[in-house]
């Protein structure tokens, strides 16, 4: 057996989503374990007879015949979105997507207390989607034994306990709204009990599941958006890096290849450091990838060896790099091989970005310093990188 984990090694974007999709159409992956995010989650796969769909909740292997998801401890999940989602996919004809969908019960619940709050919460100077992620987070930390759990949906008086405590906390934080009347705390238990029940499974699920046959575990958002290793305070709250989906495997003595995903070139939604950013001639609107309320716009720009170094060490290297948008090569003639701070040359970027914001003030005021090719781009990232790169082209799926 072969099992995946698959990371984006940039801030996101990188075509994470179709290269699942072409996993699992190999015909030996069972199953899509998601090992971090939530509902914010944006993996857009179209198939060659033109479906398309936007994954968030749901593995974004799911086009192909048989394949499960699994939602992990490590996942933020979201009921009212996943049913949401679920009815879009039986409307472009999987029928069974309900049945093929799995949650481990230790998994926190993303309420709509946590979207509440969200809502009014400065979203400028950080990475939120208004999804409610950051709030999870939060509450997590300061209430780990009160956060509601999946499990909590065959404890009906618990999660309402559970769910008014967290109602009261977030009104704390947010002013007067009327959108609370809308979501009571025993509307909620029921709710979920109707969506949820038939999904929840112990952690000895996954153990199961790696006996059965190859399966893949997939990332969320990009490794420069990581909590610990991004560049505060333009990061995520959760982990982004592979941590979780290693912790996941060596719980059940098992391992993984991992599969860094990166573009020809770099992309960013919204504010925060982006070296290399550049209008590229010719490089044309992405119809997924249009600036919002949430993240703000959508900037790209040209490789970046430094910070993809930087991704790499974060996770502690990859056993191959997928080079996705293969069709936008020609459009890339340069690369940036090391920063110019303070009329000082980086090659490295320090490990992991201060609370402070140290480092995230010395990367906005960086130069790129760029070397131009003509060779081809998958052997310039394998070169200067030192992994070795397969180059991915769309034929089958499609990452937009």
């Amino acid at each position: 057996m072969t099992h995946y984990i698959v990371v984006g090694l940039g801030f996101g974007d990188e075509g994470k989503g179709a290269v699942v999709d072409r996993l699992c159409g190999s015909g030996s992956v069972h199953t899509v374990v998601r090992y971090n995010g939530g509902c914010q989650a944006a993996h857009n796969v179209i198939t060659p007879d033109g479906r398309h769909h936007t994954f968030a909740q749901f593995g974004a292997g799911s086009f192909n015949p048989g394949v499960k998801t699994l939602l992990s401890r490590y996942m933020y999940v979201e009921p009212f979105s996943l049913l949401k989602e679920a009815k879009h996919l039986m409307s472009i004809g999987e029928k069974d997507i309900l049945t093929r969908i799995y949650i481990d019960g230790e998994a926190p619940l993303t309420t709509p207390y946590h979207w509440i709050a969200n809502k009014h919460r400065n979203n400028n100077n950080d990475q939120s989607c208004g999804r409610g992620i950051g709030e999870t987070t939060e509450y997590l930390l300061e209430h780990p034994d009160a956060a509601p759990r999946i499990w909590d949906v065959y404890n009906p008086t618990l999660l309402e306990e559970k769910l008014e405590i967290l109602r009261d906390w977030a009104k704390k934080r947010v002013p007067v709204d009327e959108s609370w009347v809308d979501y009571p705390p025993h509307k909620l238990v029921d709710t979920y009990a109707g969506i949820l029940r038939g999904m929840v499974v112990p952690n000895s699920f996954l153990n199961e599941l790696l006996i059965d046959g190859d399966v893949v575990f997939e990332g969320a958002q990009g490794v420069l958006l990581d909590e610990d290793w991004g560049f505060h305070p333009y990061n995520s709250w959760t982990n982004t890096t592979t941590a979780n989906a290693e912790t996941l495997l060596m719980e059940c003595n098992s391992s993984a290849i991992k599969l860094g995903v990166l573009r020809t070139y770099m992309t960013r939604h919204g504010a925060g450091p982006f070296i290399t950013e550049s209008f590229i001639s010719s490089m044309p609107d992405e119809v997924h990838n249009k600036a919002w309320e949430w993240q703000g716009r959508w900037r790209i720009g040209y490789p970046d060896f430094v910070a993809n170094e930087y991704a790499l060490r974060a996770v502690g290297g990859v056993d191959e790099l997928i080079l996705t948008h293969m069709d936008k090569q020609h459009l890339i003639d340069r690369a940036c091989l090391y920063y110019i701070v303070n009329n000082e040359d980086w090659d490295v970027i320090p490990d992991k970005a201060d609370l402070g914001g140290v480092l995230t003030s010395q990367l906005m005021n960086a130069n790129p310093h760029y070397v131009h090719y003509k060779d081809s781009i998958a052997d310039v990232f394998e070169d200067h990188l030192g992994v070795s790169c397969r180059p991915f082209f769309l034929e089958d799926s499609v990452a937009v």
